[in-house]
């Protein structure tokens, strides 16, 4: 740990502006160092290698909690891992009781979360009390929109209780990303929304580019409309 912890402060070497921005989209109690993206993905991968569950399980006991990127290498580790989607989702119920952010909850969401243990677990996590236990369970839901269980999706991320504001925006985002797969069913469900999420989800449609002009035009009135 320390020669990982001397990596990632020699990583943040020109990066104060990045961390800046950082510290102001990203509420968290936890410090954030400036590290990128792409660094961060390059150490979680190189760390990741030949790990088993119990290697895994390990780190994410010796990491700093109180540090953003610390707490976030576990979840990419995690995604990187050889291992299999149930370790991988014991491991991840670890590594959500320190996530305190967005950040660390739609950057270890990984596209390959697809099984069906992984739709179990997303519905599971939406019915926590804690807001990014939630809003991961919400993203999660999102590398299901392309498959057969687009209605459930909508129905279950539309039936999530948690008034988090990073929750509600989670599922605004969920439904104006299913829009895109299926736009008539997507409106339909919408309508049954609260009326914060429902005019959030159409307002991020709006900002989208992959609606046509007349489907915009028609997103407009609706959201005048509702």
């Amino acid at each position: 740990m320390d020669d990982i912890r001397k990596k990632l402060r020699a990583l943040t070497a020109g990066n104060e502006e990045y961390a800046e921005f950082n510290r102001r989209i990203i509420v968290t109690g936890q410090e954030i160092l400036g590290v990128r993206m792409p660094e961060l993905r390059k150490l979680a991968k190189r760390l990741a290698g030949d790990m088993s569950a119990d290697d895994v399980n390990n780190f994410i006991k010796l990491i700093d909690k109180q540090i953003y990127e610390e707490v976030l290498l576990a979840g990419l580790i995690i995604a990187y891992a050889k291992l299999t989607d149930r370790e991988k989702i014991s491991l991840t119920r670890q590594y959500l009781k320190y996530v305190d952010n967005w950040g660390q909850v739609d950057t270890a969401v990984d596209s390959s979360y697809s099984s069906l243990d992984w739709w179990n677990f997303a519905k599971e996590r939406s019915g926590s009390p804690d807001e990014f236990t939630v809003r991961y369970g919400v993203v999660l839901m999102m590398n299901f929109i392309k498959s057969d269980k687009l209605h459930e999706v909508l129905r279950v991320s539309r039936s999530v209780k948690h008034d988090g504001y990073y929750v509600k925006m989670a599922v605004a985002w969920l439904y104006a990303t299913a829009a895109v797969r299926d736009y008539e069913l997507t409106l339909r469900e919408a309508r049954k929304l609260p009326e914060w999420t429902r005019k959030k989800a159409l307002t991020k449609m709006l900002e989208s580019y992959r609606f046509t002009p007349a489907q915009k035009a028609e997103i407009r009135k609706l959201r005048a409309m509702w």
